[in-house]
């Protein structure tokens, strides 16, 4: 192309074709120069012309269609301003640079984690123990990189369902107002305690129904003093037993449960029932000395008072306890009564009745009427009896130096109170037997040999 075919911007001294209406560096309006004529070659235009070639970017004017020079800020021929991309292209850059440095940060949140301040540690321990049954291996202990999610956090922090133990309270609290129903009632209360702290038990936190067990028991305190006194007014060993039964089931409860913490005090149960025990007895053996005073000795009414599970109202191994020694002498009735229906129907001969007295003659503590209704068998069957009859002749006369009595005179042997000691509940204070006679009785009879 020839030199004049340029022309220099008289602003910003740019080389720019001639014919174009702008500048395009500084948009400055170009005058219209007419070309000059060609020169001689000047080699140093030629060097020039070469090193400042104009660049064609490639992009066409929006409005013209004029095709822009590269770095045009407008379009040489109308003037439009061009949008440069290099523009454009930084701010996505700058976008993109934003993107990829946040994308950086939550990757690297996600696979390092902050070393926790000493502050922290104390807490993070915590929490790490807490997750240990459920985040470590069973077999080696280990935490697994990625444990599956479990319900375990519910399970442990649910509440307990009470409601069955609940409706066993009520209903025993419902059952107990009405005497009928009474013995049924206190079995619910105690069926609703023992609900009660299994339910507590299984959840790990016994004291999760202290309330409604000490509300309970007290539910069955009531009802228990209630059933005592709707009983008591009967006179029987099987009566006795049974108030005994209750009231050591109760005060045994009490103290299971004061053991596991809860507020129940069985000290007024203990109370209740050694007053009982007591007055229970006194009244029985009052009872039974009453028959003493009829003309006619009822030996059914006296074992029947003292028959029923009887060996609950005394201790076999005290000898002289006062109940086990009306308690003896009633069997001692009682046996003999037998043998004379037996005999009369003639199902046992006179040597078996004495049999049968030799027999139970211990377990009868040696009564002495017992004696000598063996003795009188043995001689109706024409058996030797004289070792008997020896130790007899000598209890009589033991008495008769000891107390001034003698049995089959002064006091006749079906009126003989033998369980009366004069110091336990006594029945008058001449006709009975001393302990210590009475234990010297059991020694002398103890080498004895009866027929068998």
């Amino acid at each position: 192309m020839a030199r004049n075919e340029f022309i220099r911007c008289p602003k910003c001294n740019k080389i720019v074709p001639r014919g174009k209406g702008m500048c395009p560096e500084c948009w400055t309006v170009l005058p219209n120069i007419p070309p000059e004529p060609e020169p001689d070659p000047d080699p140093e235009f030629e060097e020039k012309k070469i090193s400042t070639p104009i660049i064609n970017s490639g992009i066409k004017c929006k409005k013209c269609n004029t095709d822009l020079p590269l770095g045009a800020k407008k379009c040489p021929q109308c003037g439009k301003p061009v949008k440069s991309k290099k523009g454009i292209l930084w701010i996505i850059l700058l976008i993109a640079g934003v993107l990829a440095f946040g994308a950086w940060l939550l990757s690297s949140k996600s696979t390092s984690k902050p070393e926790p301040s000493s502050a922290q540690n104390t807490q993070l321990n915590l929490d790490s123990n807490s997750k240990s049954n459920s985040t470590s291996n069973p077999d080696t202990g280990s935490t697994p990189a990625s444990a599956p999610k479990t319900n375990d956090t519910a399970k442990t922090v649910s509440s307990p369902d009470f409601t069955e133990a609940d409706k066993l309270r009520d209903s025993g609290k419902e059952l107990i107002t009405v005497d009928k129903t009474l013995p049924e009632g206190m079995n619910t209360l105690r069926e609703a305690i023992s609900l009660y702290i299994q339910k507590a038990e299984e959840a790990g936190d016994a004291m999760l129904v202290s309330d409604q067990i000490e509300d309970t028991y007290a539910s069955y305190e009531t009802a228990m003093l209630k059933h005592k006194s709707m009983m008591e007014s009967t006179l029987s060993g099987g009566i006795y037993a049974q108030i005994m039964e209750e009231l050591n089931d109760i005060i045994s409860l009490g103290e299971d449960l004061a053991a596991k913490g809860y507020a129940i005090d069985a000290s007024s149960m203990t109370e209740t029932r050694d007053i009982f025990d007591k007055e229970y007895k006194e009244h029985i053996a009052e009872e039974f000395n009453s028959f003493t005073q009829r003309d006619m000795w009822s030996r059914t009414e006296a074992w029947k008072l003292i028959n029923d599970t009887a060996d609950n109202m005394f201790d076999p191994a005290n000898l002289d306890d006062p109940i086990r020694l009306r308690y003896v002498y009633a069997l001692s009735w009682w046996i003999q009564r037998q043998l004379e229906t037996e005999i009369g129907n003639g199902t046992i001969t006179e040597k078996g009745a004495a049999i049968k007295i030799a027999n139970q003659i211990e377990e009868m503590d040696y009564n002495p009427m017992m004696l000598h209704y063996y003795i009188t068998y043995m001689n109706h069957s024409g058996e030797d009896c004289s070792e008997v009859e020896k130790a007899y002749q000598d209890i009589v006369d033991y008495l008769a130096k000891t107390q001034g009595i003698r049995l089959g005179e002064d006091i006749m042997l079906d009126r003989f109170w033998y369980f009366n000691d004069f110091e336990n509940y006594p029945v008058d204070s001449k006709n009975g037997v001393t302990l210590k006679n009475r234990q010297w009785i059991r020694a002398r009879m103890k080498s004895v040999s009866f027929a068998k």
